[in-house]
């Protein structure tokens, strides 16, 4: 088993290798809640490689996006 420290840095490095990654769609704030959570469950559950924690959070993230309906605005309405 991994000393406590190697463990902590490989949850951190996944939350930020994530993190990173989906700044692009997401404010700060919101991509690292979005990442922790599933990180944490994963990392919880015994995975520890960061790679592999940050990889399976952002395909859950992007899967859970892609099956969320668009929401779509009306258009002018016609006088």
């Amino acid at each position: 088993m991994p000393h406590p420290s190697d463990q902590t840095r490989a949850l951190y490095a996944a939350l930020d290798i994530a993190t990173r990654y989906m700044l692009r769609g997401y404010d700060r704030l919101g991509a690292q809640e979005r990442a922790a959570r599933r990180i944490l469950t994963m990392f919880n559950s015994g995975e520890h490689r960061p790679l592999m924690l940050a990889n399976k959070a952002i395909a859950a993230v992007e899967k859970e996006e892609a099956e969320q309906p668009v929401a779509t605005f009306p258009c002018a309405i016609p006088l």
